[in-house]
C-alpha cells in the first residue's frame, strides 16, 4: 500500500514549518512555536521529531547541520509551497465564514 502523502496541514505543522523559514535545531522550533502562539501550543519531543522525520521525507525540509545529538533543518521551496498553500486554503475558508455570516 502506498504512503499517504501530507494533504492540509495541522496547527503544530503549520507553526513548525513556519518556525522553519530560518534555520533551527529541536529546541529551537520549539521555543519559537511556543512564543510565536503566546504558549497555545507546546510540542513534546516525539511530536516533534516523528513531524521533522515526516517532512524530511517528504523533502518539505531539509537538515542543515548535525552537531553532536543537534540537527538544524531549514525549510525547502517546496515545504514553503505547501504553506502558501495553506494559507490560501484558510483564507478562503475565513472568507467563506464572512460571507456566510452576512449574507445568508
Amino acid at each position: 500500500m502506498a504512503r499517504k502523502k501530507l494533504g492540509t496541514l495541522s496547527e503544530q505543522m503549520y507553526y513548525v514549518l513556519l518556525a522553519l523559514k530560518r534555520e533551527r535545531c529541536g529546541v529551537d522550533i520549539t521555543e519559537y512555536v511556543l512564543l510565536r502562539t503566546d504558549g497555545r501550543l507546546r510540542l513534546g519531543p516525539g511530536t516533534l521529531y516523528s513531524m521533522l522525520s515526516k517532512f524530511e521525507d517528504e523533502q518539505l525540509i531539509e537538515k542543515t547541520r548535525v552537531e553532536g545529538r543537534r540537527q538544524w533543518y531549514q525549510i525547502t521551496e517546496k515545504g514553503m509551497q505547501m504553506v502558501l498553500q495553506e494559507i490560501q486554503r484558510m483564507q478562503q475558508m475565513i472568507d467563506d465564514g464572512i460571507d456566510i455570516i452576512h449574507h445568508d
